[in-house]
């Protein structure tokens, strides 16, 4: 008997695939080249707490630098490496649709879509691993960054890079802003997908 949509077992998992690539697209293109840029325009301030940290330290506290430091890295970490990722997803989800809608029978394909979905779930995972760590690092770099912002009229007689403060700020927040919903929205997607991996563990081939 001739597959319809109704029995269609891999129907269900084009369906989320075709969203989950949606939101990581989202999250490559719109959000994090969009951070990726704020940070970059900050990138003399970070570098200048990295070398010349201790110029500000007196004044604002080395808990304060060691803060931003820390923080910074987990920042410019992820910025590295989830386009990476994001981009090899892309292009597993793009196989896994072009499978999915190329076959003539779905049937005779459900043990590579299930290897290539298994793939595809863990990248997930990472990237939303990765993201929701660069959002919980942004809570603690802010405030350490208000500290210096609040002395920075101060700090200027001590050392003049430290007015770049505004920009490492700026990108803080917008980082906050662009992400918030983002976070929300791939937890739930995650929760989701894995419980689809477990429905799609379970084919078999009619």
């Amino acid at each position: 008997m001739a597959t319809t949509p109704a029995n269609d077992p891999t129907a269900p998992v084009l369906k989320a695939v075709e969203i989950y690539q949606k939101r990581i697209f989202e999250i490559w293109k719109v959000v994090f080249k969009k951070i990726d840029s704020k940070f970059k325009s900050a990138t003399k301030f970070f570098d200048n707490v990295v070398n010349k940290g201790e110029e500000i330290a007196s004044k604002v506290g080395k808990a304060v630098v060691e803060k931003i430091i820390g923080y910074r890295d987990t920042v410019f970490g992820a910025l590295e490496r989830v386009p990476q990722i994001v981009k090899s997803a892309l292009r597993l989800g793009n196989k896994i649709i072009n499978l999915i809608r190329s076959a003539a029978d779905p049937n005779k394909i459900i043990n590579v879509m299930k290897r290539l979905f298994m793939r595809y779930v863990k990248m997930l995972r990472e990237i939303f691993a990765m993201v929701k760590q660069f959002f919980e690092a942004l809570n603690p770099l802010g405030t350490a960054l208000a500290v210096v912002n609040a002395l920075k009229s101060v700090l200027r007689l001590i050392v003049s890079w430290v007015g770049e403060v505004t920009n490492a700020n700026n990108a803080v927040k917008k980082a906050k802003t662009l992400l918030k919903k983002v976070v929300k929205a791939m937890k739930l997607e995650i929760k989701e997908a894995i419980l689809l991996r477990k429905k799609v563990l379970r084919l078999r081939p009619a």
